[in-house]
């Protein structure tokens, strides 16, 4: 049984809300790759300005492959992190992949709290094909539809122990 559980979910404020709230009732270690980074790297635009993306993307891959190793983690992590090759094998070995699956409209709702003008156009655009890929890279895919905000938790839960029955 992996020691780990990754979440993915498309909307980064509500996955660390949801990501904090899981690992606390699994009595798991909450881990966000983004803010480790942060912290690691104390101010990620200078770190950008000098080394370049590549120097950044080296960094970020260090981080989770070290990250992926941790036992008894609950970790989330941006999309364009764990879309990389090497760090999906780093995570899948230790973690078990959890898509919390919203749905389009579901989606479009959540975003329009966190995205305005361009920015939402673009998200909007890109969540099928993120959608797409996280159904496809994760261990188990947790269904949201007509589940509020409140009841998260249990599906969740439900859908773990269902997947380790």
């Amino acid at each position: 049984m992996k020691t780990n559980i990754t979440l993915l979910l498309p909307l980064n404020d509500y996955k660390k809300q949801v990501g904090k709230l899981i690992a606390n009732k699994l009595n798991m270690i909450y881990v966000d790759v983004e803010e480790f980074l942060k912290f690691e790297l104390f101010d990620i635009d200078k770190a950008l300005a000098l080394g370049g993306y590549a120097y950044l993307q080296q960094e970020e891959d260090k981080l989770i492959k070290r990250l992926s190793t941790y036992n008894n983690s609950f970790i989330t992590i941006d999309f364009s992190m764990f879309n990389r090759e090497k760090n999906l094998a780093y995570l899948k070995e230790n973690s078990l992949i959890v898509y919390l699956k919203f749905f389009e409209k579901d989606y479009i709702k959540l975003l329009k709290k966190e995205k305005t003008g361009a920015q939402f156009e673009l998200d909007k655009k890109l969540f099928e094909k993120r959608d797409e890929l996280m159904t496809e890279y994760s261990d188990l895919v947790v269904s949201l539809i007509n589940t509020n905000k409140k009841d998260v938790l249990k599906a969740f839960l439900s859908a773990v122990n269902n997947y380790y029955a």
